[in-house]
């Protein structure tokens, strides 16, 4: 018995201690139990290999391992394999890079001024249009339809026109649902014309934002803050949802704003509850790089902040906080560590197609293009075989992590830090962040106003947030 104790133990819970609190979780269904010290204790011998006889009265063991029959029978690991195929008839996303060019020049741009290092371009009406009846041959249904860039609204036609073109395809039962439609823009470009545009097809706009303008305008350009806060008003005017994407930088912390001073100031300012603030993508050298102990300090302040908030009328939430939320309450595990190639798929301004907007012009990851018959049985072989290795059903070191059925992050990121995406470089950041938040979320759970809250902000930031590139 005391060896199939300790097998669960290790391979299906976790234990949690934090002051007075200890917690057993389970990896595969996400309950969490809270243990008395006793409890927990004996838990934590048996982990380290000491027989039940040496730490419990005889009378005491069979108590004792009915307690564990029963918690811990019929244990069945409920990950499904998150590896990209050619046999799915839904894909989650679709990205339209339709403008390979920017009017700002960010200090943190991984797309190096929104070009990614090309010949600056625009989608045009043929590429987009192929684009769209290229995938509705492959996939029954697309969720949502991402349109990025550069700066997308710097082609605000070809918008319409993908947009125009999916509802005569929809009108003609060409495709079974309309996708919806989601946008990420600097915020700086608005018109009349536009904001018709974006309300006509009920296009989620997701602005981004770096804080006050202090933050700002030193890292997205003078004059940006301004631009972009009447831009929201606008959006708002017009009833357009709208959510904002803030990118976390060395700067801020140079400027002691965190990112709970993010999150206050987001919510003053805009009321906004829920905001999305994912750290820099870059490489250790810039910097603008926040270091790991950096990180896990402003993150976990962020999740006591947004728990602590949660029940009162002015709650602050930031995604990462919200995103495990919504997993413990619907007990629904975060099943893919990316996206990237498993369930969203980019295309460039000229119809490449890559796993992710992050990889455009990166040749290693170029899957194929639109205007090919078929996707190149070579190129996706190298692409998939790599994308399915680092997924967390194949990959060897997620297979035995607790923190597995919680954690999720960014290959795009993991390659600019690494050079490869097989590195899942914030594995320890991920699971400190998430021991955390099961020692503080216990009370949040059980308060029926926070789940109703929780319920609330699903629609539709949550589809703001699952159509962001991030670690979060």
């Amino acid at each position: 018995m005391v060896d199939f104790i300790r097998d669960k133990l290790s391979t299906e819970f976790r234990l949690i201690e934090g002051g007075t609190t200890y917690l057993l979780f389970n990896v595969n269904n996400l309950s969490l139990f809270n243990l008395d010290h006793f409890t927990y204790k004996v838990f934590s011998k048996i982990l380290e290999g000491d027989k039940i006889e040496d730490i419990l009265e005889s009378d005491q063991i069979p108590v004792f391992e009915s307690i564990c029959t029963k918690l811990f029978k019929n244990e069945v690991d409920k990950f499904t394999d998150d590896c990209p195929t050619t046999s799915k008839s839904m894909l989650d996303r679709l990205v339209l890079n339709v403008s390979n060019e920017c009017n700002l020049n960010c200090c943190y741009c991984y797309a190096k001024g929104g070009n990614y290092g090309h010949e600056k371009s625009f989608m045009e009406e043929h590429v987009a249009i192929k684009t769209v009846d290229y995938f509705y041959n492959i996939y029954d249904e697309v969720n949502n339809i991402q349109f990025f860039g550069g700066e997308p609204l710097l082609n605000p036609e070809i918008i319409q026109t993908v947009c125009t073109h999916i509802l005569c395809k929809y009108n003609k039962n060409e495709i079974l649902k309309m996708p919806d439609f989601s946008i990420v823009t600097n915020g700086t470009i608005i018109s009349p014309e536009i904001l018709e545009m974006l309300h006509t097809n009920n296009i989620q706009v997701t602005v981004s934002i770096d804080g006050p303008q202090f933050i700002n305008d030193p890292l997205r350009g003078q004059g940006t803050f301004n631009k972009i806060i009447k831009t929201i008003e606008h959006l708002k005017n017009k009833n357009i949802n709208v959510g904002i994407e803030c990118t976390f930088t060395k700067f801020h912390l140079i400027n002691e704003f965190d990112v709970t001073d993010l999150m206050d100031f987001f919510y003053t300012s805009l009321e906004l509850h829920a905001t999305h603030i994912p750290c820099v993508a870059t490489s250790e050298n810039n910097d603008l790089y926040i270091d790991e102990n950096d990180l896990t300090k402003s993150y976990t302040r962020a999740i006591k902040f947004a728990l602590d908030s949660l029940s009162t009328n002015d709650y602050k939430l930031d995604s990462y906080t919200l995103r495990l939320l919504r997993a413990l309450v619907y007990k629904k595990s975060i099943e893919t560590y990316c996206p990237a190639g498993a369930t969203t798929l980019s295309v460039s301004s000229e119809g490449d197609i890559y796993p992710c907007f992050m990889f455009t012009g990166n040749e290693k990851f170029l899957i194929g293009n639109v205007f090919d018959n078929k996707i190149s049985p070579t190129k996706l072989l190298n692409v998939s075989e790599t994308l399915k290795s680092i997924s967390k059903q194949n990959d060897p070191k997620c297979q035995s992590c607790w923190a597995r059925s919680l954690c999720f992050g960014c290959i795009g990121n993991d390659y600019m830090l690494s050079g490869s995406v097989k590195t899942k470089s914030r594995c320890e950041f991920n699971k400190n962040l998430i021991e955390f938040f099961l020692l503080n979320s216990g009370e949040s759970l059980k308060d029926p106003i926070v789940i109703s809250r929780i319920a609330s902000l699903s629609e539709p930031f949550e589809n703001n947030l699952d159509n962001l590139n991030s670690d979060f």
